[in-house]
């Protein structure tokens, strides 16, 4: 029995022993969990104030993108005007460049004809053979327009005949020659008194 108590006693011993090494073991298991949490609340801390930084950051830049597309679309509209305004430019330019090159051309032939006519006149032979073709050309000129007119004046006489008074002098008391009027004078007879 003794021994009994003895086992039982040490047997109680051994619990609390094993208790207290038990909650020795849990207060520093405690502990060290207590300063995990610490830690891990001040990292919280650290990554909350690190998430708000960087949400206003994200905040700041998406604004700042924001002006940027807009500052874009303003360019890229900008650039389409300017495109637009160059290529109405090369027409243009394209449509100088070929009427500066058109009047070249009309330049070199005047020139051309100036160097002509200025070795004609210069001498007094050629100059009287210039004058004489000068007057040939207004004779020429004067004669086709005389002709054009008489040949005018003949179609309307061609006409007028085709047209015709089918021979009669007087018609409805009028005269059929010409297109003077008429006049018709009534003759008073002398009154007896």
């Amino acid at each position: 029995m003794v021994l009994g108590l003895l086992i039982v006693t040490a047997a109680s011993f051994w619990r609390v022993a094993a208790m207290e090494r038990r909650r020795s073991q849990l207060a520093r298991d405690y502990a060290q969990a207590r300063q995990l949490v610490e830690e891990l609340e001040a990292e919280r801390n650290t990554l909350t104030a690190q998430l708000g930084q960087a949400q206003q950051t994200v905040e700041t830049q998406t604004a700042d993108l924001q002006d940027a597309r807009q500052q874009l679309q303003t360019l890229t509209e900008q650039l389409r005007v300017a495109e637009t305004a160059l290529a109405s430019l090369h027409q243009e330019q394209h449509a100088w460049q070929q009427q500066k090159t058109s009047l070249a051309t009309q330049l070199d032939a005047t020139t051309a004809e100036k160097q002509q006519l200025a070795a004609r006149l210069s001498s007094l032979k050629e100059l009287k053979l210039a004058i004489r073709e000068v007057k040939q050309t207004l004779r020429a000129s004067a004669w086709a327009a005389w002709r054009a007119r008489r040949e005018r004046q003949w179609a309307a006489d061609r006409q007028q005949l085709a047209a015709g008074n089918r021979g009669y002098l007087i018609r409805e008391g009028l005269s059929t020659l010409g297109t003077s009027v008429r006049l018709h004078v009534h003759v008073l007879e002398p009154q007896s008194q």
